[in-house]
């Protein structure tokens, strides 16, 4: 590996650092989401129509959602980066 290229991936380091925070959230809501609705009937039932809604809403309207509630609980920063990951 010459110079050009190592640096090069150090200077992604944070990009990939961002992308797998991001996958560690979504996964952990998932699996928490997903053992909520199995292991309980009321949760089943108040959780999956909100699933569903949810699946239907597109992408980009989740954005100001998350940015506020991300900055409501980290630094802005850190917030700002996760929100808006390049």
């Amino acid at each position: 590996m010459d110079f050009v290229q190592s640096v090069t991936v150090w200077k992604r380091r944070p990009i990939q650092l961002s992308v797998l925070a991001a996958y560690l959230l979504s996964l952990t809501f998932s699996l928490i989401y997903g053992y909520a609705a199995a292991r309980s009937r009321t949760a089943e039932r108040l959780l999956m129509p909100l699933l569903d809604v949810l699946q239907s809403v597109p992408i980009l309207s989740f954005l100001p959602v998350v940015l506020l509630s991300l900055s409501a609980l980290l630094p802005q920063a850190i917030a700002i980066e996760l929100g808006l990951h390049r």
